[in-house]
């Protein structure tokens, strides 16, 4: 669709549908968000009440995106018990719409959060402030190095190592250019950053970068994998993260679930068991 004003306003109104659905939610709960997110869209509010606390964010259509966190977590709980789940990895935390969800879910959970964007780390903090969550600002890959990032203000949730992946929907304007912290989560780093050797549940967002995160990782465990294959951008499809986790972990993966996406999307979700 060439027109983004309508193509967002026909996404808003798919995701709110999606919303209204979840089971987890109260009914009255959840159209109380909605009229607060509209609210919060027209008076380009920073602010907004989510899952029963104060949630800050650093663009005005956030609110509208948050709605798909308890769709994406709830398609786990039904895949999985999710307070069984001792530890959880999330890199690419952004500013912890993930994590904070996830923890509403599942309260005991402890969940480290990676974000190496440091101009929206202070919000992943804020977001995480009183929860089960341990937030780190830096990226995860193969060695330790400082490297480019790029990301639009107006969308810091589509922030990527990769240039080329930017405006995979829409045309972002104002694009920076950063330099992040990268760290190879070797046995060294996992010590110096008191991190357990063993999750759970990996789950990677990082808008392209995805295989370099994965094959990093070899020096950890874990049994469940959420990440995102590239549909119609540079990065790794299904077959490489099945490759990869064959090399580095010796193991076969099942698919649990697999998300529909839309013929324009440029990326998707799986969620794997390494079995």
């Amino acid at each position: 669709m060439n027109n983004p004003v309508i193509h967002r306003f026909i996404s808003n109104l798919e995701i709110e549908k999606n919303f209204l659905n979840v089971k987890k939610i109260r009914f009255y709960d959840k159209v109380t968000f909605i009229l607060r997110k509209y609210i919060a869209i027209s008076l380009n509010k920073r602010k907004i009440v989510y899952l029963g606390s104060d949630f800050y964010y650093d663009n005005r259509f956030i609110p509208a995106m948050l709605q798909i966190y308890p769709i994406e977590i709830e398609q786990l709980g039904k895949c999985i018990e999710l307070g069984k789940l001792e530890n959880v990895l999330d890199i690419g935390a952004n500013i912890g719409q993930y994590s904070r969800t996830f923890n509403h879910y599942s309260p005991r959970t402890k969940i480290y959060s990676f974000e190496p964007n440091k101009e929206i780390f202070p919000y992943l903090l804020k977001n995480s402030l009183g929860k089960n969550i341990v937030c780190l600002n830096f990226g995860i890959g193969m060695k330790n190095e400082i490297k480019k990032f790029y990301f639009s203000p107006e969308a810091s949730a589509e922030g990527t190592l990769l240039k080329e992946n930017m405006n995979q929907i829409y045309v972002r304007a104002g694009v920076k250019e950063i330099e992040i912290s990268v760290v190879k989560l070797d046995k060294n780093n996992l010590k110096k950053y008191k991190l357990p050797s063993k999750f759970d549940l990996v789950k990677i967002d990082v808008e392209g970068y995805e295989a370099d995160v994965l094959k990093s990782l070899k020096y950890i465990s874990f049994r469940y994998l959420q990440i995102e294959v590239s549909l119609k951008r540079k990065g790794s499809t299904l077959d490489d993260i099945k490759k990869i986790i064959k090399e580095n972990w010796k193991k076969d993966v099942k698919i649990l679930y697999s998300e529909k996406a839309s013929d324009e999307a440029p990326a998707k979700n799986v969620f794997i068991e390494l079995i």
